[in-house]
C-alpha cells in the first residue's frame, strides 16, 4: 500500500497547484482515485485489525488489550460516505469509461 500512497499524494498535490492555478480538470479523476482508495484500504485496515484481536486469542477481547476498542473505533469506517462496494463501483465504472 506504500507504493499507492505515494502515487495518490503525489498526484494529490499535483491537481492542488493546478487548482491553486485556477485549473479544476484533475478533480474528477482524484476523486475517483480517492474513492476506490478508501473502499479499499478502510476495509484492509478492519479485516487487518479482527485478524489481529482474534490471533490475541481470548486476550484479544479483553478491555486491558485495547484491541476491542480499536476495533470498535475502525469498524464504522468501511461505511462511511456510502458503502465500500459502492466507493470501489464508481471508480471502478470511472476506469472502464477512460479505458
Amino acid at each position: 500500500m506504500g507504493i499507492s500512497s505515494n502515487y495518490t499524494r503525489s498526484e494529490y498535490l499535483v491537481m492542488m497547484k493546478e487548482v491553486e492555478k485556477g485549473k479544476f480538470t484533475g478533480m474528477d479523476s482524484m476523486h475517483h482515485l480517492l474513492s476506490g482508495c478508501k473502499g479499499i484500504f478502510t476495509n484492509e485496515a478492519w479485516e487487518s485489525l479482527d485478524i489481529v484481536r482474534r490471533s490475541a486469542g481470548g486476550a484479544g477481547y479483553q478491555a486491558q488489550s485495547g484491541l476491542a476498542e480499536i476495533l470498535d473505533n475502525c469498524s464504522p469506517n468501511p461505511t462511511f460516505e456510502g458503502e465500500n462496494t459502492v466507493m470501489i463501483l464508481q471508480s471502478s465504472r470511472y476506469l472502464l469509461k477512460l479505458f
